[in-house]
C-alpha cells in the first residue's frame, strides 16, 4: 500500500467516523427528549455545540434562538441532520470527481 493509498484510506474512515458520530448524538438527543430528560439533553447539546462550533455558528446565523429545552433540542437536531447531510453530499461528490477522473484517464 502506497502513502497516497494510506492516506486516503484514513481520510474515508475519519469520514465514516464523524458520520457515525453525529448520528449517535442524534440518537442520544432523540432519547433525552422522548425521555423528557431536559437536563441531560441540554447537557448533550452543549458539548455538540462545542464540538462543532464553527459549524453551528455557520447554521444558526440569522435564525432566532430556541427558547426552551424542546425548542433547542429540535433545533440542535436539524442541526446535527444538516450537518451529515452535508458530509455524506461532500463524500458522495469526491467519490464521483474520483470515478470521472478514471474514466478521463486522470488518476
Amino acid at each position: 500500500m502506497t502513502d497516497l493509498d494510506y492516506l486516503k484510506l484514513n481520510h474515508e474512515a475519519k469520514d465514516a467516523a464523524d458520520v457515525a458520530d453525529i448520528t449517535g448524538d442524534m440518537d442520544k438527543l432523540e432519547f433525552f427528549a422522548r425521555q423528557g430528560r431536559w437536563c441531560d439533553a441540554n447537557q448533550l447539546i452543549d458539548e455538540i455545540l462545542v464540538k462543532y462550533k464553527t459549524e453551528a455558528n455557520q447554521y444558526n446565523q440569522g435564525r432566532t434562538p430556541a427558547q426552551t429545552s424542546q425548542e433547542r433540542a429540535s433545533a440542535c437536531y436539524n442541526f446535527l441532520n444538516a450537518l451529515r447531510g452535508e458530509k455524506v453530499a461532500k463524500k458522495a461528490a469526491e467519490k464521483l470527481t474520483e470515478e470521472a477522473l478514471k474514466h478521463l484517464g486522470g488518476n
